[in-house]
């Protein structure tokens, strides 16, 4: 959502089942140069806001457009809000 917020082209993906990555999760996100860069969250070590990652393996999976999309048709794994706690700013 920050990445479409600033106007990137973004799409949260996972690998399948029999993918090399198949429990993991990153992100593609569109670059000024006709192509893609991936993603991945977080370091090796768990620390930092992630690191762009160039294997093979990261431009092939299940690509969804939102996290929301993720968590609508996985509900068993996603992420489960109350659309009642949602709360929207107060303008300034």
């Amino acid at each position: 959502a920050l990445l479409k917020r600033e106007g990137y082209d973004a799409l949260l993906v996972t690998g399948y089942e029999g993918h090399p990555l198949s429990q993991d999760m990153w992100v593609l996100v569109s670059h000024p140069g006709e192509g893609y860069l991936a993603v991945k969250p977080t370091t090796e070590d768990g620390v930092g806001l992630g690191e762009i990652v160039n294997d093979a393996e990261y431009f092939d999976g299940v690509a969804y457009e939102t996290s929301l999309q993720y968590s609508c048709l996985h509900p068993d794994r996603g992420l489960a809000i109350d659309p009642g706690m949602i709360r929207t700013p107060i303008p300034s």
